[in-house]
């Protein structure tokens, strides 16, 4: 059943209340914020309809509404299309990502860090492969007395390397005893099990306090290289997990080819309860990472009740900045 107009202001004026002060919204706000003069009697029914229809809910007998999801959904349908940042705030997003972007390889995870405090969501990276990633070569190589070199690559094709400074130089025999570990406890290994938990295991065995710190430098290559979360807000950690952890399909019948999607955690196929009070922004980021060959997503990850109209056009514009470096970069 379609919305009639000033239903639909209802809907959007509910969605946009609550997601500024998180309260259920009364007639009696509402009616400050419908632009034409409509009786409180109007309202009331009008908002009666719309919980009938699925778009709101009472979450107590004498409370006000809130959006559901179905309410979110029709919301953000209307706000999609446009909405930009206004240009002064736009230009300093800019210079501040600009600023901050660093080394190729570091790209992504400085823009994350940057979407994070922004944003207060937890950002993603979202590999669009299927399968686990493995390690297919793992090298340390001298560079200097006390500088080595860690290269990863894996059989997708992502690369990542790192320079380490160490506080001592390795001798001949930890030198071959980290060879021999990187060929036994690493090569062939999924990616995803690479973790600090794995590392500290390994190094036990090992027995060299001195390998610990490249032993933690390569979980955190790992960590870099798969598509899993740079970085963990103080919300949604559960749905975080759930989706690092499992093949999550995040847009059926959607084309990822251009624009921007939001995903409610009750649109995912085959959701966690962990994940139906959540919503996932996402973007494509049109041109590989040098760390992460495979087409993928920029994501901000976080609950359904969030600021959408400032969050979009942040998402957006982030990615139009990354999308161009790694354009140039591959020009050069």
């Amino acid at each position: 059943m379609e919305l009639s107009p000033r239903q639909e202001r209802i809907l959007l004026s509910v969605v946009e209340a609550y997601n500024e002060s998180g309260e259920p919204v009364g007639s009696k706000h509402l009616l400050e914020l419908l632009p034409d003069n409509v009786s409180s009697a109007t309202v009331r029914n009008e908002m009666a309809r719309l919980e009938d229809m699925g778009y709101l809910e009472q979450p107590h007998t004498s409370a006000g509404r809130i959006p559901s999801p179905r309410g979110y959904r029709k919301y953000l349908d209307h706000i999609l299309p446009g909405g930009e940042l206004p240009a002064p705030v736009a230009k300093s997003l800019e210079a501040e990502l600009l600023a901050r972007v660093g080394e190729p390889e570091n790209w992504m995870t400085n823009t994350a860090k940057l979407l994070n405090e922004i944003t207060g969501c937890a950002v993603m990276r979202i590999a669009q492969n299927t399968g686990a990633a493995h390690i297919l070569a793992l090298e340390a190589v001298v560079m200097g007395e006390t500088l080595l070199l860690l290269v990863l690559q894996t059989d997708k094709g992502s690369r990542q390397s790192r320079l380490l400074r160490l506080e001592e130089a390795l001798s001949e025999s930890q030198m071959e005893r980290l060879s021999q570990l990187l060929g036994s406890e690493f090569r062939g290994k999924a990616v995803e099990f690479c973790t600090v938990g794995e590392i500290q295991s390994i190094a036990a065995k090992c027995g060299d306090p001195a390998l610990m710190p490249i032993l933690l430098a390569i979980a955190e290559m790992a960590a870099t290289i798969e598509n899993t979360a740079y970085l963990t807000a103080n919300h949604a950690p559960a749905a975080l997990r759930a989706l690092e952890h499992r093949n999550t399909k995040l847009l059926p019948d959607k084309s990822l080819s251009q624009g921007i999607h939001v995903i409610l955690g009750e649109e995912l196929d085959e959701a966690e309860a962990s994940l139906h009070n959540s919503a996932v922004i996402l973007t494509p980021l049109q041109a590989p990472l040098a760390a992460a060959p495979e087409p993928s997503l920029l994501a901000l990850v976080g609950g359904m009740r969030r600021n959408y109209k400032l969050q979009l056009p942040q998402i957006r514009l982030a990615a139009k900045l990354l999308n161009e470096l790694l354009s140039l970069s591959k020009k050069r």
